[in-house]
């Protein structure tokens, strides 16, 4: 989930500004620690891990004895010297903004239920929550802090089957025409690679990637670790039966030899991992289903009244386990006391959620800013960077992290 940039990252933001302005030449010393501790009103600590985020993005050295010197700026393709092609979903920031609206509103007035409410935050945020949108916002304001310009591309036009064959052919000449890089969302890139003609331009593929042998850098999420660590959460708490709840593997008619669905392989890995370490491996029970409108209170009566129940369901999506959650408390079946319920990508509907789910994250700073940086560096060698996962204890399974 988005969260508002750190003190550290905005001074991190603000000296990068001033290096990609020529505020700050190549070279130039910065100021010493102490002193850019009293220019931002900060301590610092604070400072020193703003150095650290420049540091990473290779924009400044620190030279013993010679304090704190601007990087030179590459002439291969590093700050403010190129065009970025940007392939991404984006969710409306509109759809976010109504929730709030409404939330602020509902809350208010007297006769409204907080299932209500929740229903009605749910016909209008999209089942991912708002985090495409956060990702997507914040590559463009990282290419812009680093230099580069971003040329959009629209991924749901692009990135099926069958696109417009005049859209493609257009996207072709752009791609030959002086493109340093190209940022792509990683999932649906199995319907159109579209960047397989272009074996010289450096891709950067984001969030998950179905195929590893397509060439690229990529920028990913660790599923094996995250789903290793929360079915690990589960079974330290006591819970002895985790039913995981996954959508389907996406299955490509435009590139069947593709459909080894590595990105499942790595979810499914995670789960049965920990439940070979935990000796739970006797109780492996996926439910698949696509996002979460299949979820409804007869099918969890359904899974419920088989002869062996889980006491856990953990889900792909925070919107998942909202509609478990949801249909629980039509059944009557209490969260977390008769079963606990997960969910994934802490999303709004972790905290719309009438009981707040216990979810995983990750850091889509750290996301973004890997990416952009590869936009801007161009390493010589293939890099994939798998970020780690975060567990978000709230209370849907029980827990809280005074107990872990």
């Amino acid at each position: 989930m988005y969260r508002r940039p750190t003190k550290s990252q905005s001074i991190a933001d603000a000296v990068t500004t001033a290096i990609v302005n020529g505020e700050l030449k190549a070279g130039e010393r910065l100021q010493p620690v102490r002193q850019l501790a009293a220019q931002f009103e900060t301590s610092p600590p604070v400072v020193q891990s703003a150095l650290d985020i420049l540091e990473r993005n290779d924009l400044i050295i620190r030279k013993p004895r010679s304090g704190i010197v601007v990087k030179p700026c590459r002439h291969d393709g590093g700050v403010n010297n190129g065009k970025v092609l940007v392939c991404l979903p984006a969710s409306c920031r509109i759809m976010q903004n109504m929730c709030r609206l409404l939330e602020t509103k509902l809350r208010g007035k007297s006769g409204w239920s907080e299932l209500e409410l929740h229903r009605s935050i749910g016909k209008i945020l999209p089942p991912i929550g708002q985090l495409y949108q956060d990702i997507f916002e914040l590559v463009h304001e990282r290419l812009n802090l680093n230099g580069l310009l971003p040329v959009l591309a629209s991924h749901d036009l692009i990135m099926k089957p069958m696109p417009n064959p005049v859209l493609m052919e257009r996207l072709d000449s752009v791609l030959g025409a002086g493109i340093q890089a190209a940022i792509v969302f990683g999932k649906d890139y199995i319907d159109n690679p579209f960047l397989q003609n272009f074996p010289s331009l450096r891709s950067i593929f984001l969030f998950e990637l179905d195929y590893p042998e397509i060439p690229g850098n990529a920028v990913l999420l660790d599923f094996e670790q995250a789903f290793y660590m929360m079915t690990a959460h589960l079974a330290k708490l006591g819970r002895k039966r985790i039913m995981f709840s996954v959508s389907e593997p996406h299955r490509s008619p435009a590139q069947p030899g593709w459909n080894n669905q590595h990105h499942f392989l790595m979810i499914y890995g995670g789960y049965e991992r920990a439940l070979r370490e935990y000796n739970l491996a006797n109780y492996n029970v996926k439910f698949t289903g696509i996002y979460g409108s299949y979820i409804t209170k007869k099918v969890l009566a359904d899974i419920m009244s088989a002869p062996n129940p889980p006491d856990a369901i953990m889900c792909h999506m925070d919107f998942c386990a909202l509609n478990f959650i949801k249909a629980a408390q039509e059944l009557g079946i209490r969260v977390p006391e008769d079963l606990a319920i997960t969910g994934f990508f802490n999303t709004a509907w972790s905290d719309y959620s009438p009981v707040k789910i216990t979810t995983v994250g990750f850091d889509t700073e750290e996301l973004v800013n890997a990416a952009v940086a590869l936009a801007r560096d161009l390493p010589a060698e293939r890099r994939v960077i798998y970020l780690k996962p975060q567990l978000y204890i709230k209370d849907s399974c029980g827990a809280s992290l005074e107990l872990l």
